[in-house]
């Protein structure tokens, strides 16, 4: 038989048993990839009916029933390892070619395939785990991060046509034989991996914008019992709000900041304050006056500091210490004493203050306190 082969047939068949030998060897290194990117525990259904209404079951990932379930949560309570993409069309023949011919489509470690359907999940294995528990239970939460992650989930979606609205952590189980699963990728990604590859556009927005959104969102949320400040009271209410931020902005950032950004910012936070909290809004010239009148006392009263480094204010708040206070009280030691005695024999505090030269004012404060 073998020798009457055709040498072509032979070299075919060889051909397709190594490719097929290199498929099973990329799937078992994406699966274990897989496998240390879910928790130790998981939540399991065995069909998508029963992801309606029966309750899951939680098996260990190394438990011998863990293939048998065709669905998985693949995020636990607190941090997620993966970054699923979920396609709900008929592409499951043609999501290799997709891949391959995207310049800016990253290869997914594990491609899930349902042959009955033909829709497709990508599953993309991170380097690091991220924690979604946004109480911050366990004081590892980063909001940037989560945002990060959402932000790169929805970019991944506009490239291949995913599911927007494919906002869970249930998917298919690749163990599960009821998938075809193709492994494509033997090691994790990092996140910024992710987009750079994906060519993600990451707006870069300056300092100054990012803290004038925090202190717009800081005054929303301390004003939440405010819903709408009624004429009569909107210009003090908008006043005292924008004048305490402003303050401490200006002492912080004085030295940062032109004049010119300090003024934007205290301006559009008083804009937004007056458009979202007055009703019915004050007029600009009104919200300009105000802004003018609290810029004017900061670079007034709070600017003539700034000029002068610490041990500079150091010494000026040592001189003006030495015009008064205990080391000047010691000079009038003589006069007082002498003042306690005419207290003493009936004389009245102007008297007292003209034959001791003592200020009347000091002289009656000291008689009503000690000399009686």
């Amino acid at each position: 038989m073998i020798k009457n082969a055709n040498p072509f047939d032979l070299f075919q068949k060889n051909f397709v048993f190594e490719e097929q030998k290199t498929k099973k060897t990329d799937l078992d290194d994406a699966l274990n990839i897989f496998r240390s990117s879910i928790s130790d525990v998981c939540l399991l259904w065995k069909s998508k009916v029963a992801l309606a209404g029966e309750k899951p079951v939680m098996l260990h990932k190394d438990d011998a029933d863990f293939s048998k379930f065709a669905y998985m949560k693949m995020a636990s309570d607190f941090k997620i390892g993966v970054l699923v993409i979920d396609i709900d069309r008929r592409i499951a023949d043609s999501i290799e070619v997709m891949i391959y011919s995207t310049p800016n489509a990253p290869t997914p470690n594990l491609i899930i395939k349902n042959q009955a359907n033909g829709h497709v999940q990508l599953v993309y294995c991170l380097k690091n785990w991220l924690c979604i528990d946004v109480k911050n239970s366990k004081g590892n939460y980063s909001k940037k991060a989560h945002i990060f992650y959402k932000a790169l989930k929805q970019h991944l979606n506009t490239i291949f046509g995913g599911d927007d609205c494919y906002h869970n952590y249930i998917a298919k189980n690749p163990f599960c034989t009821q998938w075809d699963v193709v492994g494509m990728r033997s090691s994790p990604y990092e996140m910024y991996e992710l987009a750079r590859i994906s060519e993600l556009q990451v707006r870069n927005t300056t300092f100054i914008e990012r803290l004038q959104k925090k202190t717009t969102d800081q005054v929303t949320a301390e004003d939440l019992n405010l819903l709408t400040v009624l004429a009569g009271r909107r210009n003090t209410v908008l006043f005292h709000t924008v004048r305490k931020h402003a303050y401490g902005l200006y002492k912080k950032n004085a030295r940062d900041w032109t004049n010119a950004q300090f003024e934007r910012v205290i301006h559009d936070l008083a804009c937004e304050l007056n458009t979202s909290k007055c009703h019915p809004p004050l007029p600009k010239a009104e919200v300009s006056a105000t802004c003018r009148s609290i810029i004017k006392f900061c670079y007034e009263k709070l600017g003539k500091y700034e000029k002068f480094t610490q041990s500079e204010l150091s010494e000026l708040a040592s001189k003006c210490g030495k015009k008064g206070g205990k080391a000047k009280g010691k000079k009038y030691a003589q006069q007082r004493a002498e003042a306690r005695k005419l207290a003493k024999r009936g004389k009245k505090a102007t008297d007292i203050a003209k034959l001791t030269g003592l200020s009347l004012r000091d002289g009656s404060v000291n008689l009503n306190n000690s000399y009686k």
